[in-house]
């Protein structure tokens, strides 16, 4: 049963007072899902007693969500989710090239890649994807790296000191003050300070 407050009375411009039903049923829907401890987010959904075009959608949105994690760029995108039955379809700004927005369709449903979930969003896949790429490369050179760096022996010559650390040894002597140290000790004598 609705209870209503005073909260969900409105006063409209003729004085008298009226029920704000939109305002009531959201306040009763909110204290609905905290009283049962309904489920938020589409982890969490019973996909089994989806029918449906709500079926599709979570289909769409699962097989999405696993493709885009590894997609390096559109083309694996899209050929990854053709495979799943699911086509890839953009919207392009009126005269250009320049795509606005991303749309999916299964069979004859076909939903806006912000109405599956907003992290499918064209923008938002468009970071992922970049990030993706960028991790792959990342990836790529450490690996090379590992590769290519040469034994820790090799580099001992015949003395027994390494080349990185003759290559760090100081070329001047330690008692002789560094050019930074000279050029303070210049600007306090020009202040008259002690040094």
């Amino acid at each position: 049963m609705l209870t209503f407050n005073s909260y969900n009375l409105r006063i409209d411009q003729s004085g008298s007072k009226f029920l704000d039903l939109e305002l009531t049923l959201t306040y009763h829907s909110h204290k609905v899902v905290l009283v049962y401890h309904l489920a938020e987010g589409k982890a969490q959904v019973n996909r089994q007693r989806l029918k449906g075009s709500d079926q599709i959608k979570y289909e769409m949105y699962d097989a999405i969500k696993t493709v885009a994690k590894v997609a390096q760029n559109w083309q694996q995108l899209e050929a990854a989710l053709l495979k799943q039955g699911i086509q890839t379809h953009y919207k392009y700004l009126s005269g250009t090239d320049n795509v606005q927005g991303i749309s999916f369709s299964k069979g004859i449903t076909k939903f806006k890649g912000s109405e599956i979930d907003r992290s499918l969003s064209y923008g938002k896949l468009k970071q992922l994807i970049e990030f993706n790429k960028q991790h792959a490369q990342r990836q790529h050179i450490a690996s090379v790296n590992d590769i290519t760096l040469p034994n820790r022996n090799s580099f001992i010559d015949t003395h027994g000191a390494s080349l990185l650390g003759k290559l760090l040894e100081p070329d001047y002597d330690q008692d002789t003050p560094t050019p930074f140290e000279l050029l303070r000790t210049k600007r306090k004598l020009k202040k008259g300070r002690r040094i």
